[in-house]
């Protein structure tokens, strides 16, 4: 996830081509670390305690804009990469 993190804010900054592509991508990976960061490693972190089927279900459910997120993503990769080779 750094190097996710490191590479889109280099591409945003810096590739002047596909820039609005580009920070599109660094928008989803920054949303990426505050769905992980905000709310995933807090339920983690209370998971050790004992099951819960409640923090369970939560941690389920909050994957889910993980899951929109990095698909997102991925179809502008395919869409970058779409461009670049035709």
């Amino acid at each position: 996830m750094t190097a996710e993190l490191l590479t889109s804010a280099a591409l945003a900054g810096w590739s002047a081509e596909f820039k609005l592509i580009h920070i599109a991508g660094l928008v989803l990976v920054t949303a990426i670390w505050l769905v992980t960061f905000s709310l995933q490693v807090p339920i983690h972190n209370k998971l050790p305690d004992g099951f819960d089927q409640i923090l369970v279900q939560k941690l389920v459910l909050s994957n889910w804009y993980r899951t929109v997120f990095w698909t997102l993503k991925s179809i502008l990769g395919i869409y970058l990469l779409y461009q670049t080779i035709q």
